[in-house]
């Protein structure tokens, strides 16, 4: 039998933010994240959130969409037409350029190929 009320920190930490969630107390359960997300290891933050990371994009290269973001109707067009998407007059450039982001974010256009393209 432990001699507090909880075997751990880390158990009383848990059963802290399981009651908050269960009250949905979204401010405090927040602010008690918030107090101690500094004090993890970024590696040991990854290693338990990886897959989560990853569905989030949060390793997708950045610079793709920064260079998207400045590409002129042409380039996006020539980019999406390089991956066998066909673009219509009425498509407005922000369309295509959403549809640019998306084939650049599933994989379909890599970075290197969105690199190409700001090269013109």
């Amino acid at each position: 039998m432990s001699k507090y009320k909880w075997d751990s920190p880390n158990e009383w930490l848990a059963a802290k933010a399981a009651t908050y969630a269960q009250a949905g107390n979204v401010t405090e359960l927040h602010s008690l994240l918030t107090s101690i997300i500094d004090k993890i290891d970024p590696d040991s933050v990854q290693d338990v959130f990886q897959s989560e990371m990853e569905s989030d994009e949060y390793f997708l290269d950045q610079e793709p969409f920064d260079a998207i973001n400045k590409f002129s109707r042409d380039q996006i067009v020539r980019a999406l037409e390089s991956v066998s998407i066909q673009c219509y007059d009425h498509e407005s450039t922000e369309e295509l350029r959403e549809a640019l982001r998306v084939n650049y974010s599933d994989g379909t256009l890599k970075a290197d190929d969105i690199a190409a393209f700001s090269e013109e």
